[in-house]
């Protein structure tokens, strides 16, 4: 390998180790340059759940809308509904009334594809 090739690969190799030392730290509950929430799993699924559940995932970039349902004997069927978050609420400068009001927004759009608002009626 050429000497750039070696620089690079050295380099990559620093930014990795640094990166899962972060990521190390923040599961310890330690200081960490990463944000992270804490979420337990408290067993492992056995496939005979069922029922119907939700998850957001606001990402950098993208609000999604996850509807799991879950049918038992390990049969599942997912809808996403993804949308671009607003460059305002993307920089960190928007209050949390517009930030949240952004999400119920999104997640009565979702409703209304996934059909689940037809039942309140």
């Amino acid at each position: 390998l050429s000497p750039v090739c070696l620089g690079s690969l050295r380099r990559a190799a620093s930014i990795n180790a640094e990166y899962m030392g972060e990521l190390q730290k923040g599961l310890k509950g330690e200081k960490s340059s990463f944000q992270m929430l804490e979420s337990h799993v408290r067993e492992i699924p056995k496939g005979t759940e069922t029922g119907t559940f939700y998850a957001f995932d606001l990402g950098g970039n993208n609000l999604r809308v996850i509807k799991v349902v879950l049918k038992g004997g390990g049969g599942s069927d997912v809808r996403v509904h993804k949308a671009k978050i607003p460059m305002n609420l993307r920089l960190k400068t928007a209050t949390a009334e517009q930030l949240f009001g952004f999400v119920a927004d999104e997640a009565k759009t979702a409703c209304e594809q996934f059909t689940d608002l037809d039942t309140l009626a």
